[in-house]
């Protein structure tokens, strides 16, 4: 089973700028890349109490999506 974490555990407060639930699997292998990254889901505000089913939309921008701390150009927001 993953070891999903919540992405702002390990994170200084006040310098990130995550916002809702983000999780983070660490050190997903990647046969492609021959190496390791995190992967990070944002969860929306209604997903731990139901066991409702969500669209998903996967993508792939180099950190630049949660957190504008980990950011080379900006987050998306």
């Amino acid at each position: 089973m993953a070891d999903w974490q919540d992405y702002t555990q390990d994170k200084e407060a006040g310098r990130h700028t995550v916002t809702g639930t983000v999780k983070v699997l660490r050190d997903v292998w990647s046969p492609q890349l021959r190496n390791r990254r995190d992967l990070l889901v944002y969860l929306p505000p209604s997903y731990e109490p139901s066991n409702k089913r969500y669209p998903v939309i996967y993508m792939h921008d180099g950190q630049n999506l949660f957190d504008q701390f980990t950011s080379f150009a900006g987050s998306g927001r």
